[in-house]
């Protein structure tokens, strides 16, 4: 079994994105959104988020990784998303149709 990986190990294998490539994926946000973050990390990409939109979920699990504090429409479940229910309070909200990617 090898060592547990250290903070720089994480952030060189899962948080390689630039400034810009954030950008691109923010662009697409509205005020009126709800998003999720699957494997949301150190919360890097949900903190902008929570910036743009209603509300974010963010789904990690690593707690080493997930900052203590966050903005107030940042919701952090730290748990398997494969096995961690979405919560129903916020369902019907999540579920208006959303703009096309294309």
């Amino acid at each position: 079994m090898s060592a547990p990986w250290t903070a720089a190990d994480w952030e060189a294998a899962f948080a390689p994105y630039s400034d810009d490539l954030y950008e691109a994926a923010l662009a697409w946000l509205g005020p009126d959104d709800v998003m999720l973050d699957i494997g949301a990390g150190d919360l890097r990409f949900a903190r902008r988020a929570a910036a743009r939109v209603r509300h974010v979920f963010a789904i990690e699990q690593r707690t080493e990784l997930v900052a203590a504090s966050h903005p107030a429409n940042l919701t952090v479940i730290v748990g398997d998303a494969r096995r961690t229910p979405f919560p129903r309070e916020k369902q019907k909200e999540s579920q208006r149709p959303r703009r096309s990617l294309r």
